[in-house]
């Protein structure tokens, strides 16, 4: 069905306008015509008198053309009424839809912003994680040089490795022993694993890249954590685990807590089930603080 313009509706409303003001001169013309016909049929000069005070043609034509003129504009008025809701009615669609558009484009942007967001953070953390990944390699690989019958073997060392099982030798799997060990082992952990050339600059990147991802404005930051987290070996864990508890420096121990670091580590331990009390549940994963 075709959809009449408002310009072909408003030109039928005139035209029917114009037809009822037509028919009703057309009718007033009528009377004024019957009444003067029948004040000429009267014979006697009293009654045509009588009848012309009280029906005057004038009276009559004038009455009736106002009351026409009157109809007239009651049916313009109601035409341009009507088109004046109809404009209305089109103005606020326009305006809807307008808002609409620019809900759509206000969406858009903030989708925009966030991934162009995300982009920057994703770019940053990984060229941070790529280069802690490449110290922890070199921690776990690092070369070494043996003297042997007089000849010199050049060998690789995990020293995260290195660092758990010397501390295991030194408790001996003896929850007593490790207390009374303690200080000698903390002494330890401060010159190989915490404060020592090789970690230090480790430690305080990693501080830095956990750092980076509370400080963000990302929704899933557990996910990148968790990228972190799954790329240490036990050792690395257990150091972790010693280290982070004498160093004050780096503050990794929140982050730990936060983020649930040690979900996977080896609970057998003889020194973290000594120390696990130190840390907060969330820390293996137990409870979420997130």
């Amino acid at each position: 069905m075709v959809k009449k313009s408002d310009e072909q509706i408003a030109k039928g409303a005139s035209t029917r306008a114009l037809l009822i003001a037509l028919s009703a001169i057309i009718v007033v013309i009528s009377l004024f015509a019957g009444n003067y016909l029948y004040g000429q049929s009267l014979e006697d000069d009293n009654k045509r008198s009588a009848f012309g005070s009280q029906f005057g043609a004038a009276a009559a034509l004038f009455s009736g053309l106002a009351f026409v003129g009157l109809i007239y504009a009651i049916l313009l008025q109601s035409q341009e009424l009507r088109l004046q809701r109809e404009e209305l009615a089109l103005t606020r669609k326009e305006m809807e839809e307008t808002r609409e558009e620019i809900e759509g484009q206000k969406k858009a942007l903030e989708l925009q912003s966030r991934t162009m967001i995300k982009q920057q953070f994703e770019a940053t953390f990984f060229i941070m994680f790529t280069q802690i990944s490449q110290i922890s390699t070199q921690l776990k690989s690092e070369e070494y040089t043996l003297d042997t019958i007089g000849e010199d073997f050049t060998r690789s060392r995990d020293l995260f490795y290195e660092i758990h099982s010397t501390v295991s030798r030194m408790t001996r799997g003896n929850l007593d022993l490790a207390k009374e060990k303690l200080p000698e082992i903390k002494k330890y952990l401060e010159n190989k694993a915490i404060y020592s050339s090789k970690f230090i600059n480790y430690r305080k990147l990693l501080s830095h890249l956990f750092k980076f991802i509370e400080e963000s404005t990302v929704e899933d930051k557990l996910f990148y954590t968790d990228l972190i987290s799954i790329t240490f070996s036990n050792s690395e864990l257990i150091y972790h685990f010693l280290s982070a508890l004498f160093d004050d420096e780096t503050s990794l121990k929140k982050y730990f807590e936060k983020y649930a670091t040690f979900r996977g580590i080896n609970e057998h331990v003889v020194l973290f089930k000594y120390f696990k009390q130190n840390y907060a549940p969330s820390a293996f994963g137990e409870i979420s603080n997130i």
